[in-house]
C-alpha cells in the first residue's frame, strides 16, 4: 500500500491529481523500487515483483463513496506500507487513517518511510533505521473535502 499526501488536491475530481506536475510520486516510487527489489534479492535471492495499491488509481475518484467502506479490507490485504511523506502528511485526515489501519492489521513493523527526493543507489544502499511514529487520530485533522470526516468516522468504529 503507498499512502500519500496528493500533491494537487480539489474538490473537482478532473482537476485534483496524487502526483505533481513533474511526477515526482512516479518516479520517488520507481526509486523506491529498485532499493527494494535490491534489498529482496541481497536478502532472499529472488528479485520481486511488486504491485502497489494506490487510492487515485483503485477508487473510482468520481463515486468514492461505496469505495470508502472498502479501505480497511485493502489495507488487510497488503503486505507492506510504503509511506510518502510531505511536510503536511501527518496533517491529513487520510494520512493519519491509513497508518492507524496498516497497525489494526498488525504490519506497522513492516512500514517503510520516503520522502519525494528518494534516491535509489546501489552504491550507497542502506537498510534504513527504526524510529517510533506516532498513530495520530484522523478525526481531528484537515481533509480537503468536508465530508471526508464523515465517511472516515464508520471505518474507526
Amino acid at each position: 500500500m503507498v499512502s500519500h499526501r496528493w500533491l494537487r488536491p480539489r474538490l473537482n475530481s478532473n482537476e485534483a491529481h496524487l502526483d505533481s506536475i513533474d511526477n515526482q510520486k512516479v518516479k520517488v516510487i520507481n526509486e523506491f523500487i529498485k532499493w527494494r527489489r535490491h534489498l529482496v534479492t541481497l536478502i532472499h535471492g529472488f528479485v520481486p515483483q511488486i504491485f502497489y495499491w494506490i487510492d487515485f488509481c483503485c477508487i473510482d475518484q468520481y463515486d468514492i463513496g461505496p469505495t470508502i467502506p472498502l479501505l480497511p479490507l485493502w489495507v488487510a490485504c497488503c503486505e507492506r506500507f510504503l509511506r510518502i511523506e510531505t511536510p503536511d502528511y501527518s496533517k491529513r485526515a487520510w494520512c493519519r487513517l491509513e497508518p492507524l489501519l496498516s497497525y489494526v492489521f498488525q504490519f506497522a513493523n513492516h512500514h517503510t518511510i520516503i520522502r519525494l527526493y528518494f534516491k535509489y543507489s546501489s552504491a550507497n544502499f542502506c537498510y534504513g533505521k527504526e524510529i517510533n511514529m506516532l498513530i495520530l487520530d484522523p478525526l481531528e485533522d484537515k481533509s480537503t473535502d468536508p465530508n471526508d470526516l464523515a465517511r472516515i468516522k464508520p471505518i474507526l468504529t
